[in-house]
């Protein structure tokens, strides 16, 4: 289940304004999810060839420390793993990419919200977002604004088995995802 409430008066990472607060959340997708965070990471580390993927070195318990510290943000647990198996990857399909620490440093640009960009794809056209609630931070939300915004799911292990099953355009890839939300969320 997403979170009841993260805010209101919501905003993306970049400032701008969402169509709506997450007071009342939208009705999330029937979950597609087989995989933990850890099947994830030894499927990718199994078949790292065949993805095309590049991992980037580990971040070290002390970045993550850092990490959050400098952002004044916690992160979830799944993130967290994510970021100790590898800080950010990047995949030839679409200049996709898992964001590295460092870069989501200095790219944030509003330090004080508890949302960032985490994935991104042909060099910043379109991102993924995660907003969490920064007293509770396994609690969040995985959303894309696209042409509009879009709450995906409370999955990192459900976004990433989706991108490596079908990459951002493919059958039940990330950009199909959008439809299956707006078909959900129709009144």
């Amino acid at each position: 289940m997403l979170p009841k409430c993260i805010r209101e008066n919501s905003y993306n990472a970049f400032g701008i304004a969402r169509d709506h607060d997450w007071k009342f959340p939208l009705k999330t997708h029937k979950s597609l999810l087989t995989m933990s965070i850890s099947d994830i990471f030894h499927q990718l580390s199994a078949n790292l060839s065949s993805y095309d993927i590049t991992l980037h070195r580990p971040a070290t318990d002390r970045d993550l420390i850092d990490f959050e510290g400098k952002l004044k943000c916690p992160l979830p647990d799944d993130m967290k793993a994510l970021y100790r198996f590898c800080n950010g990857f990047e995949s030839a399909e679409d200049i996709f990419r898992i964001i590295p620490l460092e870069e989501i440093t200095i790219t944030r640009p509003q330090p004080d919200r508890n949302s960032l960009s985490f994935a991104e794809y042909m060099i910043y056209s379109d991102s993924w977002e995660i907003d969490f609630n920064q007293s509770s931070p396994n609690d969040y939300c995985i959303s894309n604004n696209g042409t509009r915004f879009r709450q995906l799911t409370n999955s990192l292990a459900e976004f990433l088995e989706r991108f490596l099953a079908a990459g951002v355009f493919g059958k039940g890839g990330l950009y199909v995802w959008h439809d299956e939300v707006d078909i959900q969320n129709k009144p």
